[in-house]
């Protein structure tokens, strides 16, 4: 009686040493859980500026659609016409060429005239180098030329990040970002030149940076650049491995499941909330004009933004999965509603000579590891799958819950 009393009083009241076990491996779950939400966001950065600096097909369908965005082109147009006019004196230019008329003795009432359409002249000339211009930005030649370039000067970004010259983007030391037009201006020139404009062989080579964003700090991002491209690819399964481990180690492992996928959800929702922010503050504090800044920043963010946001929606779904599969009255009741339906289908079916026989006995015989097959399969699907877009998540689970619907109606229990 004495050892039975003793059994009992364990029971009611565990021994000290096996509550401190308990309490430390939620100490360590948790810890591990709150590492793999707070690096999610960084991983997900770093993976995609990993896969920007090495793939080359990544980088042009980042920046290449630039080249066909009217905000960008209006941009440019701008900026290569006012480079064009600074370099290229066009009313001396017509001053000299009505100097020279007049040199040559022609009648006073004729070099009046001259110099009477002097100022038309000027206007003429600068709306057709801009006209010129427009057409040039405008036209699909410097669309595939611009492909063209992004795709054999793929090392640029590179470059730009270790502060090489010669890049097309440039980090000044106070660590703001600027954009380089020589290139485009050489293109533009050539592009006059061939039209016919000969006054566009006097442009000389300019090497013009404009500001795109001021005091960003971007030294920073420079300081960090060797490291990022190291772990840039592993840090989404460092992340992964800390958010499995924390629920591994968990005793109430779904629970732990489902603190996960919480905080990876807060974790990628202040990511996109980041995004946003910034989507409104930057063209506000940069130079360019606010369509144009608008168009840049919008194609460096959307990548980030459609993984972020499919990430967030497969914490989403893996909270509301470790919730339907839980000890709730609700969920409890749904499964067994699904159950009972399932096995209703499955009475009907038989009764009109309908049914699985051998192969719904296998089934049954082999459906859990069937189970962890959907399930895996859908999990590597969102993780090796690129790119990773909400809808992607979202018809992977639609998939996988048929797959499963159809996997409990095709089984044949034992009667």
């Amino acid at each position: 009686m004495e050892r039975e009393n003793a059994e009992l009083r364990d029971r009611l009241d565990p021994p000290r040493a096996a509550t401190t076990g308990r309490r430390w491996r939620a100490v360590v779950s948790a810890l591990l859980i709150v590492l793999g939400a707070v690096l999610a966001p960084v991983a997900t950065v770093g993976a995609w500026a990993h896969g920007l600096l090495t793939d080359t097909d990544r980088f042009v369908g980042v920046f290449a659609p630039l080249a066909d965005d009217p905000a960008v082109q209006r941009f440019v147009t701008a900026e290569a016409v006012g480079i064009i006019e600074r370099e290229v004196d066009l009313p001396a230019l017509t001053a000299a060429l009505i100097d020279g008329i007049e040199d040559l003795g022609a009648p006073g009432t004729a070099v009046s005239a001259a110099r009477a359409l002097e100022t038309p002249i000027n206007l003429g000339l600068s709306g057709l180098v801009r006209s010129t211009v427009e057409s040039v930005v405008a036209s699909e030649a410097f669309s595939t030329g611009w492909r063209e370039v992004l795709t054999l000067s793929h090392s640029q970004l590179n470059q730009t990040l270790r502060g090489e010259p010669g890049a097309a983007l440039a980090i000044a030391p106070d660590g703001s970002l600027g954009l380089q037009l020589g290139p485009v201006i050489g293109t533009v020139q050539e592009a006059l030149v061939a039209q016919g404009l000969g006054i566009a062989a006097s442009i000389p080579a300019v090497d013009v940076v404009l500001p795109i964003a001021e005091d960003v700090s971007l030294t920073g991002a420079q300081a960090g650049y060797g490291a990022a491209t190291v772990i840039g690819p592993w840090l989404p399964w460092i992340a992964l491995a800390l958010l499995a481990a924390g629920v591994i180690v968990a005793r109430r492992r779904r629970r732990a499941l489902m603190g996960a996928a919480i905080g990876l959800a807060i974790a990628m929702g202040v990511l996109l909330v980041g995004f946003a922010i910034a989507a409104q503050v930057v063209p506000a504090v940069t130079p360019l004009p606010a369509d144009a800044a608008t168009a840049i920043l919008s194609a460096i963010l959307s990548p980030l933004s459609q993984t972020s946001a499919a990430v967030f929606t497969v914490a989403v779904l893996l909270v509301i999965v470790g919730w339907g599969t839980g000890p709730a009255p609700l969920p409890t009741r749904l499964r067994a509603m699904t159950s009972a339906g399932a096995d209703r289908l499955r009475t009907i079916g038989d009764r009109y000579g309908v049914g699985t026989g051998a192969f719904g006995a296998w089934i049954e015989r082999f459906q859990r590891v069937i189970r962890i097959a959907v399930a895996a399969g859908a999990g590597a699907i969102v993780l090796l799958a690129r790119p990773l877009t909400p809808g992607l998540v979202v018809g992977t689970l639609i998939g996988a819950v048929v797959a499963l619907i159809l996997l409990d109606l095709l089984r044949r229990p034992a009667r």
